[in-house]
């Protein structure tokens, strides 16, 4: 028997998984330098990665139409990324958006899934929050707290933005995906908080 506070043996730490297809569909800050920057990661570890835009597609349309199921069809990922929820950010009624979240994920089906949270520019009305606890089985990554540099709209971010915001989920990804703390300066994963300093 081990002795009264010897630490318990680490569990092997899992080797990242690589994917066959990616599909990354949402709404405009899909078609920016986030889908960018992402693409190559993906295609330097031999995955084929898949790009669908919607411009100005909100989550009620997405949740209505059948842009997903044809995506699985056509594409058969085994995993998915989701950026939604920048069209929305200032509903009022967040709550409203919880049916609509839970038929997304629903489409998506058993494949592995992300959900990546819009990166806000000037707060929302609770969306965040509503999606963090209704994505799953999808994984929610948090942008919100993301500081981007921002194309002359305010909004929607630069190439090199981009390329930050790439950066800080591929971090969480892939740390998240080797089994370590998924602990990220900015940008978490659902249920786990950036430690404090």
């Amino acid at each position: 028997a081990a002795e009264a506070g010897a630490p318990a043996a680490e569990a092997p730490i899992a080797p990242p998984k690589h994917y066959r297809v990616v599909v990354h569909t949402g709404d405009s800050m899909v078609g920016g330098g986030l889908c960018k920057a992402l693409a190559p990661k993906f295609k330097a570890e031999g995955t084929k990665f898949v790009r669908d835009v919607w411009e100005s597609a909100s989550i009620i349309a997405f949740a209505e139409s059948d842009r997903l199921p044809k995506l699985m069809k056509k594409y058969d990922p085994d995993l998915v990324l989701l950026t939604l929820g920048a069209n929305d950010v200032f509903d009022k009624h967040p709550e409203y958006m919880i049916r609509y979240i839970d038929t997304i994920v629903k489409k998506v089906g058993s494949r592995d899934c992300y959900w990546i949270g819009p990166p806000l520019w000037k707060g929302d009305a609770g969306l965040v929050a509503v999606i963090r606890e209704h994505a799953a089985p999808c994984t929610f990554y948090d942008s919100s707290s993301l500081t981007l540099q921002r194309a002359g709209d305010g909004i929607h971010p630069t190439e090199k933005g981009g390329v930050a915001w790439a950066d800080a989920f591929w971090d969480v990804f892939r740390r998240g995906a080797e089994g370590d703390t998924r602990e990220a300066s900015q940008g978490t994963l659902q249920g786990l908080s950036p430690v404090k300093e």
